[in-house]
């Protein structure tokens, strides 16, 4: 009970006389000549103020003044050119009996004489594990002293007589403030200068070991042991530097060993969660640095040379930190004698051996990031070419996708239906129309002829190779006899087409006469045939054919509904039907013929197993695949125009047609007129009669196109005196007034044809022009 007793009190004393040792302060002021090198003290030319609540009176009333209207401080930084700083560990070893060694701080300034005028510093407690520290603990004291907290503040003011003196250079050291085991303290100066009164501001962040690692002396103290010295130095980091912080290491002064320190930097990142034996935030420590500090000599040019000249050494530990990210971090400084660790592992088995390393600590949390201006345009171009990178990147993966995505969903919509090798075992037979407009033109018509010969195994009929091979071939029964026999017609237009069907005749350039356009009549007639007996006619217009049944019921007869089936049933329309035979006309033109050369009429998917027109040789994969029955696209609405072209492949030689295109370009060029020389200057009576809209009056697609009957056309071929038959067919004759007789349906088409009938079977041959407005009417009056 008596020894509790004897603790307490002496606690209490310990107390007492840490406040009163506080009050125990020290200071120095002197003034050293640079010229001759001596010191020489002055006591009436400078005042200290160390009343704390009047130095804050006046140090309040000042910054206020450098406040900006949103309250915040204006004050720049104090560069080491205007103040110099030193902070040292001051040991105390009283007389006494009972008093305890304690550390105290030591702070130095050095600056020139003619450009400082005042100087505040003010010392704050930020953090103690220990009780006894009144600044952070037993802040009462200091509230009942001064009426409020006030920090202890102090002022040295500098007399007049310094202000014109650039030889003189001052020199104030004062010992006061206590410093206990592992706290942190907050040392702000302000400094106003001589020249133009403006304030200027540096800020330092300390902190010290325990006493014992601080100082061996009072280890030996409690332990009355002698041994080497174990010790860690005092801390204080300068945030005041542009684009960097300042490291100081500052050990005892008696010390002073010229032995490295070692410092490891540490940066700290929080972590979701708690920890769950102290419920603290759980951290992160990334290592930045850990390298040794040297012992250095003071630069020439500082001032503390001087005042460190005479009685103490010109060594010490510094780390300037440059370009520093905003963030937490911790200092750690310390001996590395290789017989310690920083860190000792516990539950290792290595760890229970370990030896931790006497060290000092200091974390602090640094709101702006110190940047030097190389620093930040290295970082303005390193981010901006992460962006770039980084959108670089993205366009690449975004590109990458699609490019995947198109390819994958092409290759689904190939895998529908898979590309399949066609043997052309059929030879169908093949009809060409042309006009002969150049030799040129005839040669790229030939061209076309032998290669779908050689490489689609088709035989092709032209005039050209027919009439030459035979002279006596008549050209109206050759062309009758042809336009029955052949499998497929294929009309090529080009630019004398449509004045060729106009009525204007061209100069005879070979022993037989042109007959495109009574060609273009039987054609026309096949397909008004075609189309009536197919019941592709409603009013008088062609229609695509569609197949149409009943709900629950199928119909037959091609899919057209009979007469019995009721006007008011429901009907569906099939997805697929039959083609057409009107799929077994097709119409083309060269590359180098005008896209209005075909008339408009011709151009219709109705022919061509839906395709439409040709373009040749763009389009001779279709062709190859029409003439043999594998191109239907009456379906496939779906398709676009690259789609189509790209839809069949072949592997025939094209050169032979290529070059015979570059022969009609290049005699194009050479004869730019020549169209109008391939005709005759003057116009027979029946182009007299016509005038040149004429070939405007062709039939258009999905328009009101009238048909004529055989009647009309009867009419129409006496009018114009088309070609008549030949003598020896009387046959035929007889069979043309049988089918004037034949019953007609509502179109007022013939229901029917006989194609039993012969290859002569072609009673009226009539032109496109043949329909003109009167017909028309009379039949849209009926």
């Amino acid at each position: 009970m008596q020894i509790r007793i004897f603790f307490l009190i002496l606690l209490f004393f310990i107390e007492i006389l840490h406040f009163v040792s506080n009050n125990q302060c020290s200071h120095n002021f002197i003034v050293f000549s640079l010229d001759n090198q001596q010191n020489n003290s002055f006591e009436k030319d400078f005042s200290f103020l160390d009343d704390s609540k009047s130095c804050d009176q006046f140090l309040t009333k000042l910054l206020s003044t450098e406040e900006d209207k949103d309250g915040k401080s204006q004050i720049s930084n104090c560069t080491d050119e205007l103040l110099e700083i030193d902070l040292m560990p001051y040991s105390v070893f009283p007389d006494g009996e009972n008093i305890l060694p304690h550390v105290k701080l030591n702070l130095s300034f050095a600056a020139r004489s003619s450009k400082v005028k005042e100087i505040y510093f003010q010392f704050r407690c930020l953090y103690s594990p220990n009780k006894g520290d009144y600044l952070c603990h037993k802040q009462e004291i200091l509230i009942r002293k001064w009426g409020r907290m006030i920090w202890p503040c102090r002022r040295l003011k500098i007399g007049d007589y310094f202000k014109d003196k650039d030889d003189l250079a001052i020199f104030f050291s004062y010992t006061c403030y206590n410093l206990f085991s592992l706290s942190q303290y907050l040392l702000d100066i302000f400094v106003i200068t001589n020249q133009d009164g403006s304030i200027c501001r540096k800020t330092l962040l300390l902190t010290a070991p325990l006493e014992r690692q601080l100082d061996p002396k009072i280890d030996y103290f409690y332990t009355g042991v002698g041994k080497l010295p174990e010790w860690s130095p005092l801390i204080y980091v300068d945030f005041s530097h542009f684009g960097e912080i300042l490291v100081n290491l500052s050990p005892m002064r008696w010390i002073w060993p010229l032995r490295d320190i070692n410092l490891s930097i540490f940066s700290v990142s929080d972590l979701d969660g708690f920890s769950q034996n102290n419920k603290t935030k759980n951290e992160k420590h990334l290592l930045i640095s850990n390298e040794r500090i040297h012992p250095q000599k003071y630069d020439k040019n500082s001032l503390l040379v001087n005042l460190f000249n005479k009685f103490e050494s010109k060594q010490h530990w510094r780390k300037y930190w440059k370009n520093v990210d905003f963030g937490k971090y911790i200092l750690y400084a310390f001996l590395d004698n290789n017989q310690c660790e920083l860190v000792c592992d516990e539950n290792s088995i290595a760890g229970k051996n370990c030896i931790n390393c006497p060290h000092t600590v200091l974390n602090f949390t640094l709101f702006e990031s110190k940047y030097s201006n190389d620093w930040k345009r290295r970082k303005t171009l390193i981010l901006i070419s992460t962006y770039v990178v980084i959108l670089l990147l993205a366009a690449i993966v975004i590109t990458s996708i699609l490019f995947l995505s198109l390819r994958f969903w092409r290759q689904r919509a190939l895998q529908r239906r898979q590309p399949e090798s066609v043997e052309l075992t059929k030879r169908p037979n093949v009809l060409i129309l042309y006009t002969d407009d150049c030799q040129q033109h005839t040669d790229a018509v030939m061209a076309l002829c032998n290669i779908l010969e050689e490489n689609a195994n088709a035989s092709c009929f032209v005039d050209q190779k027919e009439f030459l091979q035979n002279p006596t071939v008549r050209p109206g029964v050759w062309l009758t006899e042809k336009l029955d026999e052949c499998d497929f017609v294929l009309t090529i237009f080009s630019e004398c087409s449509q004045r060729v069907m106009a009525g204007q005749k061209m100069a005879q350039r070979r022993h037989f006469s042109d007959y495109f356009n009574i060609a273009i009549g039987f054609v026309i007639s096949k397909i008004n045939e075609i189309a009536s007996n197919e019941g592709l006619v409603k009013n008088g217009i062609i229609h695509r054919r569609s197949t149409k049944r009943q709900k629950g019921s199928t119909h037959k007869n091609g899919g057209i509904l009979s007469q019995n089936t009721p006007k008011n049933s429901t009907s569906e329309t099939f997805e697929s039907s039959p083609l057409s035979r009107l799929n077994q006309f097709a119409f083309a033109r060269f590359s180098y013929s005008h896209p209005n050369s075909i008339p408009s009429f011709f151009k219709s998917t109705l022919f061509c197993a839906g395709f439409g027109s040709l373009i040749l040789p763009q389009h001779i994969g279709p062709l190859i695949a029409w003439i043999h029955g594998i191109l239907d696209l009456n379906n496939r609405r779906d398709l676009n125009e690259t789609e189509k072209n790209n839809k069949f492949e072949h592997q025939a030689d094209l050169s032979p047609l290529n070059v015979a295109i570059e022969e009609f370009k290049r005699f194009e060029l050479e004869n730019p007129n020549w169209v109008n020389e391939r005709f005759d200057t003057g116009k027979d009576k029946r182009g007299e009669e016509q005038d040149d809209s004429s070939s405007k009056e062709l039939p258009q697609i999905n328009q009101h196109l009238h048909i004529p009957n055989l009647a009309e056309q009867a009419e129409i071929a006496e009018r114009f005196g088309l070609l008549g038959l030949d003598e020896n067919d009387e046959e035929i004759d007889q069979e043309n007034d049988e089918d004037l007789n034949e019953i007609r349906n509502d179109t007022g088409l013939p229901q029917s044809l006989h194609t039993q009938r012969g290859q002569k079977r072609y009673e009226l041959v009539g032109r496109l022009e043949d329909y003109d407005s009167s017909s028309n009417n009379s039949l849209n009056e009926q």
